[in-house]
């Protein structure tokens, strides 16, 4: 019985020495744990600007796009138009020449009418 009644004292001090060891950790756990909801807190934080951020660039990109394909149409039309252009200024080229010929002409004629 003795035996007994001495294992079982000596099993509980070992538990009371392992809890009061257990015991004298947890400040510097308590430490550890408020470090460690301070880095979630910031890498949650960190993540929600980076969040934001790629929702505007998002919106950017969407922007930049429609303004390229208007661009792309806007382009297509002058283009398209360039043609019509480039003859309008051959036609006012050569009217030109003509009118720079009649009054050549005129010149001429009033020269050769003096005569």
């Amino acid at each position: 019985m003795e035996s007994i009644r001495d294992s079982l004292a000596e099993e509980l001090v070992k538990e009371c020495e392992k809890l009061r060891s257990e015991v004298s950790q947890l400040p510097g756990m308590k430490a550890e744990m408020e470090a460690l909801r301070l880095r979630h807190a910031a890498a949650l934080e960190l993540m929600g600007e980076r969040d934001e951020e790629i929702e505007g660039c998002s919106i950017e990109l969407l922007s930049d796009r429609t303004t390229i394909r208007s661009n792309d149409y806007s382009t297509r039309l002058i283009s398209q138009a360039l043609p019509s252009i480039q003859d309008c200024v051959y036609l006012l080229k050569m009217l030109c020449l003509l009118c720079l010929l009649e009054i050549k002409l005129g010149s001429l004629e009033t020269s050769f009418n003096k005569i």
